[in-house]
């Protein structure tokens, strides 16, 4: 396994290496179109073209090894963030699911269309039952 300090030595090594390619290709490419060569140096703007497109091919690949490195380091963290947020989730379902169970006993009582002091009393019970099963957990 390689240190931090190695992948970021290498890393501003190829970058400086990228500007200098870059300023070679330049030198070489025509002022007014900077994607052709001037006449007589082709062979230095595609040698340049080509140290450019290879340091982007190098620092591309150290820059997702940093990353995964980095997602590696912070996984645990992560893995228990998931975690307290599931169980937080499942907690929350869990009492939704049960103020519905308790709740369910004022539906059917509109849908017998029972007096609304039935219907009243147990959505009062029910919601009761419910916040208190909520906070004893």
């Amino acid at each position: 396994m390689t240190k931090q300090s190695d992948f970021k030595a290498a890393a501003t090594a190829v970058r400086n290496a990228r500007h200098s390619a870059l300023h070679k290709k330049r030198a070489a490419g025509d002022p007014r179109n900077p994607f052709l060569a001037r006449a007589g140096q082709e062979r230095e703007f595609q040698e340049a073209d080509r140290n450019v497109r290879t340091c982007n091919l190098i620092l591309g690949l150290l820059e997702k090894e940093e990353k995964r490195q980095e997602r590696k380091r912070t996984q645990p963290a992560r893995e228990r963030a998931r975690r307290f947020l599931n169980r937080l989730l499942e907690m929350f379902l869990v009492a939704g699911l049960a103020m519905l169970a308790v709740l369910g006993f004022a539906a059917a009582f509109l849908l017998l269309r029972q007096p609304s002091q039935a219907v009243e009393t147990a959505a009062v019970i029910g919601v009761s039952v419910a916040a208190a099963r909520a906070l004893a957990r």
